[in-house]
């Protein structure tokens, strides 16, 4: 079975890094880092502002039983 993509990651990395992801999604860094890490962001608000600036669907952020 191959491994689940990190959407969080590569949104992260596609609006410019940490740093920006944070302000765009209104948190800390650490918690950019927290969730990047987790591959999840678990509060909506943050993750519709960061998946509108990368150009990805906001699906990609959740976790997978939240999608069953």
């Amino acid at each position: 079975m191959a491994a689940k993509t990190n959407a969080v990651a590569q949104a992260i990395d596609k609006v410019g890094g940490g740093m920006k992801a944070a302000a765009i999604m209104g948190v800390q860094l650490a918690t950019a880092y927290r969730w990047k890490k987790a591959g999840v962001i678990p509060l909506l608000v943050p993750a519709l502002r960061l998946a509108k600036a990368a150009g990805v669907p906001v699906e990609k952020f959740a976790p997978p039983e939240a999608l069953e």
